[in-house]
């Protein structure tokens, strides 16, 4: 699915543009687009410099315990934490196996993957909601709310997708207007816009006479 998206994607860009009736519309449509693009591609950025980050403190610690080959360690670890929830029980599974080739004692066997798990919760818990909350303006407690509901509809697969829905619907809803519940239910519309108000009420300043009251 990832391939055909990507292949047609210039396709299916141009002629969502094309197909608006207006100049402006087309134009607006065009920006929405490279706004999520954007986005999207910063989200990206900041996740794999967070993996890469915990796979490089993964291998130096690992170093330092005398674990063999904690390059490639700190490799999979990173690898396998873009894929929420199901990458870090693998990569900690992975590190309990390694550990049982490498130490005698099983006690000793359990600290990579032991510290592996206290990294992993504070980069989720913390780490990642705040980093990925402050560049792309998202609260910290709406990434959350988003992986646990995604997760519930969608499994792991929810999960992958939960941040970059998030970020699309955000784009969009700040491209178009927020959602008017109560003038959708009783017909008045869907979308309230922030910036025609302020407008309408910077013409009525205008518009009234300085010695009015």
């Amino acid at each position: 699915m990832i391939f055909f998206f990507l292949a047609g994607w210039t396709s299916m860009r141009k002629k969502t543009i094309v197909s608006r009736g207006s100049f402006e519309g087309a134009l607006t449509t065009a920006r929405v687009i490279q706004q999520v693009v954007d986005a999207t591609s910063i989200y990206i950025g900041t996740i794999t410099l967070i993996n890469v980050t915990l796979g490089a403190l993964t291998a130096l610690i690992l170093w330092q315990l005398g674990m063999d080959s904690p390059i490639m360690w700190g490799g999979i670890v990173a690898v396998l934490n873009y894929i929420p929830y199901l990458g870090p029980i693998v990569s900690a599974l992975l590190l309990f196996l390694g550990g049982l080739m490498i130490f005698s004692d099983v006690w000793t066997a359990m600290l990579p993957p032991l510290i592996f798990v206290g990294l992993h919760m504070v980069e989720a818990n913390f780490i990642t909601p705040m980093i990925v909350g402050k560049r792309l303006t998202i609260s910290p407690l709406a990434i959350l709310i988003a992986l646990s509901f995604w997760s519930w509809v969608w499994g792991t697969t929810g999960a992958l997708l939960a941040v970059p829905l998030l970020i699309i619907m955000k784009t969009i809803f700040s491209a178009a207007g927020t959602p008017d519940i109560a003038g959708f239910l009783f017909e008045h519309g869907t979308l309230t816009h922030v910036g025609d108000e302020e407008e309408e009420k910077d013409s009525a300043d205008v518009d009234t006479p300085q010695g009015a009251t």
